[in-house]
C-alpha cells in the first residue's frame, strides 16, 4: 500500500506541475493577445483620425469653393439652394 501512495503522490505532483505550467502559458498568451489587440486598436484609431482629417480638409476646401461660387453667381446659388431644399422636402414626405 505504501508504494501506491508514493506513486499517487508522484503522479499528483506531476499533474500539479503540468497544471501550473499550463496556467502560466495561458497567462502569457493572454498578455500577448491583449498587447496585439491594443496595437491593432491604436493603429485603427490613428487611421480613423487621419481619414477624418483628410475628409475635414476636403470638405473645408469644397465649402470655400461653394462660397466663392455663390459670391460670383448669387442668383444661381439661390436657385441651387431652392432646388436642394425642394428635393429634401420631397424625399422627407416619401419617408
Amino acid at each position: 500500500m505504501r508504494i501506491a501512495q508514493v506513486y499517487d503522490k508522484s503522479n499528483a505532483d506531476s499533474l500539479s506541475e503540468a497544471a501550473s505550467k499550463t496556467a502560466a502559458s495561458a497567462l502569457e498568451l493572454k498578455d500577448e493577445t491583449v498587447a496585439a489587440a491594443q496595437q491593432i486598436g491604436n493603429r485603427l484609431i490613428r487611421t480613423v483620425k487621419d481619414q477624418a482629417d483628410t475628409i475635414s480638409s476636403t470638405v473645408s476646401n469644397d465649402m470655400d469653393k461653394v462660397r466663392d461660387y455663390v459670391r460670383r453667381e448669387p442668383a444661381k446659388g439661390l436657385a441651387m439652394a431652392f432646388a436642394a431644399g425642394a428635393l429634401v422636402s420631397i424625399l422627407m414626405r416619401r419617408s
